[in-house]
């Protein structure tokens, strides 16, 4: 009944103002209405939305349209929005704009319970209502799974490092269909690192992640875990390749001192394994713990016990471990059991092959000598004896080499005798170094070897050589000016390996050029040069022996003769030559610098720019890009030596040249394309230093 008295009130104003009651203010240039002077037929009323939340947060738009009897829409109608159940609107006008309609924006206020609100739309004896429904807010609802399969594309990783493992899981219900949009979290354990692809799964039902061992070198379990929701699966992997082995001597005597066993851990490539912890026990001597060093070594030291016995020690470390059992006899009583076998087979393997040179006082850098003695049916030989050196050190190498155990290193149960090889201060030409392991089954004198197995290795220090070269691409240059040119630097080591940030330094420069033109020749523009075939010169100084030259001597006839580059010194000034007795001013003037006598130093040292692309120093392949850039109109008409200098290499490697033979004269390049056009001559058609035939002028 409420409402009805409010309809009533609100037609009656309406009826007033109709008859020209209320206020007589014209309405504001933005409220959407006129005066409210005209009439409609019908009225339309419609809502955005037949919903709205609960939560207060939305809005509905009603639109009422006013329409004449031919359903036209009708300007200036005065029309009333309004709303019940505790809802709010606001409404942009009290009369329809130009396209009909008054618009109101309706709200639920703050009643947030669920419940019927009818909008209504008033203009004059015509009203029209719409219902909105308040409803409870739409909730999101996460896909779930049934259950999830998890799936390791391995089951052993290597400790280098840089392999992965790729762990899959797939998201199903409970009829075995995939779903999409499962959310899904990854974890694993043992130090490993894990990156997923996403957080959920894909349309396929699928998410990956990619499995690394982390910086944890170690053999280990690492177990994946996928959840989602109160699923949860797992799988594992191994993480295996270090590699812990041991020097020794297999007898000491009872009671004696200083005793050593050289410990060294190595990962799957060969790499030391440096800080790892390692531990030492035996039920006699007790535990000692150690950390392994740049070599991924570790020395342990022990005094042996005051009586004859067998000592077994176990040595642990990154998840292996290896035991080592040691004779302790009588002081002088006995002696290392002969081999029970001579080897067919006899190798000698340095790792690495390639090493740095030392510091002085630095032993950081060292090599392993591995032999190995194998028998019949390759098995391996035990207790043979093995001396290592550098086999008469026919290059004067500075390096030495070691082993533990005495007089002899002694093959061990897998049939390897293991020595070091430290190299000194001097490198070594490629495989320049040949080490070498004198052996036998039985004690030898140590100025023999019987038998030998010998291999070689490479020292290096810095990097040993550079070179510079091109290809046949030419490029152009800042607005299609000039042309660019670029050339690859590439720097290795004595063994021929990349050697990464090293400093590059280029410099140009132009020996000579040439005076000409390019004419058609039926199918392309082609050079002629103008110089005479006796067109060549040298530059004589003043001396006291010869004080009075000429400054530029004709040297006669050449194949193709060309004009030397004026600036004799390169050091940019125009001068004559070094005058020390003799002669009258016009004749020293008369040997200046300027052959053509133009006033200035052709060719020009700005005519042509040389720079590092990039960075100055060499990336990890040993390269460097070196450019240069010229004007068009110089192109074939100067000769260019380009040299690159490496720092920090010593003797003549460290310099590499690259004189420009493009088109056996005037080496500047040129692209192909800009000789092919009849029609369109070069930038370069003229020689920019003249077409005359003689260098000693101008033109």
């Amino acid at each position: 009944m409420a409402m009805l008295k409010k309809l009533f009130a609100l037609v009656a104003l309406l009826a007033l103002a109709s008859c020209g009651g209320g206020s007589s203010n014209p309405k504001a240039p933005d409220d959407g209405g006129g005066t409210g002077t005209a009439s409609a037929s019908d009225l339309v009323l419609s809502l955005s939305s037949a919903t709205i939340s609960n939560d207060g947060s939305g809005s509905v738009t009603a639109v009422a349209t006013a329409l004449d009897a031919k359903r036209n829409v009708v300007a200036d109608v005065p029309v009333v929005i309004a709303v019940d159940q505790n809802a709010t609107v606001q409404v942009t006008g009290a009369a329809t704009a130009d396209d009909g309609t008054v618009t109101g924006t309706v709200r639920i206020g703050s009643d947030t319970s669920n419940r019927v609100i009818t909008v209504t739309a008033i203009s004059g004896s015509i009203t029209r209502t719409a219902s909105l429904a308040v409803v409870d807010t739409p909730t999101t609802t996460t896909p779930k799974a049934a259950d999830l399969n998890l799936v390791l594309s391995s089951s052993k990783l290597d400790n280098g490092g840089t392999n992965t493992i790729t762990a899959t899981v797939t998201a199903i219900d409970s009829r075995r269909n995939t779903v999409a949009s499962v959310p899904v979290t990854f974890t694993v354990d043992g130090n490993a690192v894990i990156t997923p692809a996403g957080t959920t799964t894909g349309t396929n039902g699928v998410l990956t992640a990619t499995v690394g061992i982390g910086a944890d070198r170690s053999s280990r379990a690492v177990t994946v875990t996928a959840t989602s929701g109160t699923i949860t699966k797992s799988a594992s992997f191994s993480v295996s390749g270090a590699k812990l082995t041991a020097s020794l001597s297999p007898l000491v005597d009872a009671g004696s001192t200083g005793n050593n066993i050289e410990y060294q851990l190595l990962d799957n490539a060969g790499a030391a394994m440096v800080g790892a912890t390692i531990t030492v026990t035996s039920t006699v001597l007790g535990t000692t713990t150690g950390t392994t060093n740049s070599q991924g070594k570790y020395v342990y030291t022990y005094q042996a016990p005051s009586s004859a016995t067998t000592l077994v020690l176990v040595a642990s470390a990154a998840g292996e471990s290896i035991t080592e059992s040691i004779t302790v006899q009588a002081a002088g009583s006995g002696s290392v059991p002969v081999a029970t076998e001579v080897p067919t087979s006899a190798s000698l393997t340095p790792t690495p092959s390639v090493v740095s040179v030392n510091s002085a006082g630095s032993t950081a850098n060292q090599v392993e000598l591995r032999a190995l003695f194998l028998g019949a049916s390759n098995q391996p030989v035990k207790n043979i004896r093995v001396r290592f050196d550098l086999a008469d050190n026919a290059n004067s190498s500075d390096g030495v080499t070691s082993w533990l155990g005495g007089n002899y290193a002694y093959s061990d149960s897998t049939g390897v005798a293991r020595g070091t090889f430290t190299p000194g201060l001097r490198s070594s030409p490629t495989n320049g170094i040949t080490v070498r392991a004198c052996w036998d089954t039985t004690d030898f004198d140590t100025s023999t070897c019987p038998h030998s197995a010998t291999s070689t290795l490479t020292v290096t220090s810095e990097a040993l050589s550079v070179n510079i070269r091109t290809n046949e691409l030419i490029q152009e240059g800042t607005a299609k000016l000039t042309y660019i040119k670029q050339f690859v630097v590439m720097v290795v080591d004595a063994a021929g390996q990349a050697k990464a940030d090293v400093v590059i330094t280029p410099s140009v420069d132009l020996p000579a050029y040439y005076k000409g033109f390019f004419a058609w020749d039926g199918s392309k523009w082609a050079q002629v040069m103008r110089l005479a075939s006796t067109e060549s010169y040298r530059y004589e100084y003043q001396s006291e022996t010869n004080p009075n030259p000429d400054a530029w001597v004709n040297q006669g006839p050449t194949a193709q003769p060309s004009c030397p580059n004026e600036d004799v010194n390169r050091n940019g000034v125009r001068e004559a030559a070094a005058y020390v007795s003799g002669g009258t001013a016009p004749a020293l003037a008369s040997r200046r610098e300027d052959l053509n006598w133009n006033g200035e130093l052709d060719p020009r040292k700005a005519d042509v720019a040389i720079k590092m692309v990039g960075s100055s120093k060499t990336d990890s392949s040993g390269l460097a890009i070196v450019q240069i850039e010229y004007g068009k109109d110089l192109a074939s008409w100067v000769d260019f030596v380009i040299t690159v200098t490496a720092s920090g290499i010593s003797g003549t490697e460290s310099r590499a040249r690259y004189v420009g033979t493009f088109y056996g004269n005037g080496n500047l390049p040129y692209p192909a394309s800009a000789v092919s056009n009849e029609n369109t001559s070069p930038a370069f058609v003229v020689s920019p230093y003249g077409s005359g035939t003689v260098c000693t002028d101008g033109n």
